[in-house]
């Protein structure tokens, strides 16, 4: 056959089997003789190789083929790629937005006075009531456990080692476990399956957004804990800086000494340096030390609200400024304090603004099970706009069981940190 072709090739001799010249078109009457063969002997090897495949593979086969030779041609494969990623992120934002209550997510508050015990429990089987019956088998992928004696025994052993919240208030503790026990086995990776899941997800993202001086662009996820919403805030802020500053190769942080070891396991992890900046006698950090600190290759700035070694809340005002002033974003680690801070200057004691009030400010980390009086393990990572927080989302296309979409560390995330939306 490639004998056949390199004669075809080097002679004047015309094949007429695919343009016969009593029938071709204008377009193929003003080719060359030459242009004429090679077009015919390309078409022909195409044919050859087509039915080769289509004999030894099928038409599936064929079929696939095809593809992988399409795919081969310069810039549709990142075409396709780009295409494909573009709607998984835009699933993925379909399912971040989606809620039974949409009217309910962006304007509901810490209410004044809270809601009875028994009205939160006729609520509760209201939700089960529109929930997927897990024993039914339709939510293969996402619950395993059934209604039997081990699953039974498992849901006592789980909640005999559960820590009591509150002694305080009468029924907390016993309506926390009736909310464990309601949704222990049930999974967030699919809100669309689980919506109440994302019910408690979005109303306590609104809930502390708006606790933290936040407006209605405020959004965020719930985490495993204060450890995953550092690392999330890490991660999202490499990505965004890889995305808009590609010429930043070796990317850095600035942070008191003071800072949690969290962000130190994610600058380890996610290869961001970790720049320290001395502390005072006050045991906030030196300022002109922090500005110094800052160089062309710093992608982030720190603060503590407040600082696990002393209690001290570092200067947030202060180190907004120097945020501004160079662009550059500042994550407050309020883990500790972002459920205690708001309260204790609702009580009239002098707090220092930490939160969304200082304009450079965005984004928090707060933990719902400290002063939340959440469960464990349970945290939130707030961001001023969805413009940040698009860079903490993963995305995968090429998995051949489809796309695949996570909005932090975990995939499987467990119904069992609801009890804290209460």
């Amino acid at each position: 056959f490639y004998i056949l072709m390199w004669k075809l090739a080097n002679s004047r001799v015309h094949l007429h089997v695919f343009f016969p010249r009593e029938s071709s078109c204008a377009c193929f009457r003003s080719f060359s003789p030459r242009k004429m063969v090679v077009g015919e002997i390309l078409i022909a090897y195409v044919v050859i190789v087509s039915i080769k495949i289509l004999l030894s593979d099928g038409l599936g086969g064929l079929a696939k083929s095809i593809v992988r030779r399409f795919r081969d041609l310069p810039g549709i494969d990142s075409l396709i790629g780009f295409v494909i990623k573009r709607e998984a992120q835009s699933f993925l934002r379909q399912i971040e937005s989606s809620s039974p209550h949409p009217k309910t997510e962006t304007s509901i508050k810490i209410p004044e006075k809270g809601v009875s015990n028994d009205a939160l429990l006729d609520q509760l089987k209201s939700f089960k009531a529109n929930q997927l019956d897990l024993s039914e088998g339709q939510v293969f992928a996402y619950v395993y456990t059934i209604g039997t004696s081990h699953y039974k025994a498992m849901e006592d052993a789980y909640l005999e080692y559960t820590d009591e919240t509150s002694d305080d208030m009468p029924g907390h503790d016993s309506l926390c476990r009736e909310y464990l026990r309601a949704f222990m086995h049930e999974n967030a990776l699919n809100p669309i399956v689980f919506p109440a899941l994302r019910r408690f997800e979005t109303e306590t993202v609104a809930m502390a957004a708006d606790m933290l001086h936040g407006d209605g662009n405020v959004v965020g996820s719930l985490t495993s804990g204060g450890t995953e919403s550092i690392l999330m805030a890490i991660k999202t802020y490499r990505d965004r800086a890889r995305d808009l500053f590609p010429h930043i190769k070796s990317p850095e942080m600035v942070a008191p000494i003071t800072i949690h070891p969290a962000f130190e396991k994610a600058a380890h992890y996610f290869d961001v340096k970790m720049i320290h900046v001395p502390l005072d006698s006050d045991f906030k950090p030196n300022m002109e030390k922090y500005r110094q600190a800052i160089t062309p290759q710093t992608i982030l700035l720190l603060g503590s609200a407040p600082q696990y070694c002393h209690g001290v809340v570092d200067p947030i005002e202060a180190i907004g400024k120097l945020a501004e002033e160079r662009g550059i974003p500042f994550h407050v680690d309020a883990c500790f304090g972002g459920f205690m801070l708001p309260w204790v200057e609702k009580l009239g004691y002098p707090v220092p603004k930490f939160d969304f009030r200082v304009p450079a400010v965005s984004s928090i980390s707060a933990d719902v099970h400290k002063y939340g009086y959440g469960l464990k393990g349970a945290s939130l990572v707030l961001y001023r706009t969805a413009d940040i927080r698009k860079y903490q989302l993963f995305t995968y296309s090429e998995w051949p069981g489809g796309l695949f979409g996570s909005p932090g560390m975990t995939g499987t995330r467990p119904g069992n940190r609801t009890p804290f939306w209460k």
